[in-house]
């Protein structure tokens, strides 16, 4: 389990695939962030497309350097498979539309069978930034398995593979006495860790029309 959790975290350019059951994996999200396929594929009735750019770019920042060049080969490829499965998708929805008008039904009435593939009516919210989001977040984001894989080294696996005790003295001991950088650390990947969760939060309260009001005191209490 930990090695798949690893392996579904390893990003192009940060991180090297990881070898499992005679394979190499990196992270989905290469491919695309949207796998609008496989949810149609699975019966999904409602998608909701988290997005971390806005749809249309206006001008982006020249690229410096290599790191640079390569997020923005990436955010290409994302964008021409998120664009080439939304005009797929597009185009199943007017076929339900059209049969539905046909047969006095809702389009969500309709079931569609292609070459023993079901296809169905799929309602698509989009949801982004106005403003693309910064590299930083990115790198907040690819910092946590980095950090958290030595805090489990040195209890859980340690443990598992050495005996070693990690009851929460010791670690704390070692946090606070022993190894005070390692305490550092590990306050460093609670504060990136909340900061991520905090921005994923975010997203998925916009589609709560509420949100809007609450926005600043629930920021307030996220800081406290």
């Amino acid at each position: 389990m930990l090695q798949a959790v690893v392996a579904s975290s390893a990003f192009t350019i940060a991180y090297e695939a990881v070898p499992m059951q005679g394979r190499l994996w990196t992270d989905g999200g290469v491919v695309t962030n949207q796998p609008i396929r496989p949810a149609v594929r699975l019966g999904a009735d409602v998608l909701f497309l988290v997005m971390v750019d806005p749809v249309h770019e206006g001008e982006h920042q020249p690229e410096r350097t290599f790191l640079d060049v390569g997020l923005r080969a990436l955010s290409i490829l994302v964008a021409k498979n998120l664009a080439a499965d939304l005009k797929l998708l597009g185009r199943v929805n007017r076929t339900c539309e059209i049969y539905a008008g046909d047969l006095r039904l809702r389009p969500e009435e309709v079931q569609l069978e292609f070459a023993e593939q079901s296809y169905k009516y799929v309602k698509a919210f989009t949801i982004c930034p106005e403003i693309p989001l910064a590299v930083t977040q990115l790198v907040l984001g690819l910092s946590i398995p980095t950090l958290l894989i030595y805090h489990v080294n040195g209890t859980r696996i340690a443990w598992w593979l050495y005996g070693v005790d990690d009851w929460y003295g010791r670690v704390t001991l070692t946090f606070w006495a022993l190894a005070p950088l390692v305490g550092l650390r590990q306050v460093a990947l609670v504060v990136i860790a909340w900061i991520h969760g905090c921005i994923g939060l975010h997203f998925w309260l916009l589609l709560r029309p509420w949100y809007r009001r609450l926005a600043t005191s629930l920021l307030l209490a996220a800081i406290l």
